[in-house]
């Protein structure tokens, strides 16, 4: 994003590949997060870099929610109708013996996730498209 190159297929950009190595979703905000503080020291007041901080803070909001459901699995139980995602039988946090599940989330709820998930998207594709519309894709100072 703070590199002002479009991605394309191949992605063969230094800086993609980097990202694309770090595994946590927490990991590769602190590096967008590094980079927006990076890109925006000529100009800390803009509404760019708030924008940003905004972004990177939903975004780490969000987390949680997108591994309950990258790591749940779909069952059925007694006291609920339908199918619902819950806590693998592993996550002992999220799944402790003797206890409920911390989660149980019906079709409907999961259809609000990808909502608030298609949101953020959209957030950050206007984003990445404000920016590259700044001359030189760079701060004041780099020009």
């Amino acid at each position: 994003m703070f590199v002002g190159n479009k991605a394309t297929y191949p992605a063969t950009d230094p800086a993609i590949r980097a990202y694309g190595t770090v595994v946590s979703s927490i990991a590769r905000t602190g590096m967008l997060s590094a980079a927006a503080t990076a890109y925006f020291a000529p100009d800390p007041l803009s509404p760019l870099a708030d924008e940003a901080k905004t972004i990177i803070n939903q975004v780490n909001g969000w987390a949680v929610r997108r591994n309950d459901i990258a790591h749940g699995r779909v069952g059925t139980i007694q006291s609920r109708p339908g199918y619902l995602l819950y806590p693998s039988l592993y996550n002992t946090k999220k799944h402790p013996i003797g206890a409920k599940p911390t989660f149980l989330y019906s079709s409907a709820e999961l259809n609000d996730f990808k909502n608030s998930f298609v949101q953020i998207q959209k957030l950050s594709i206007f984003f990445g498209a404000l920016l590259l519309a700044r001359p030189n894709h760079l701060p004041d100072k780099d020009r």
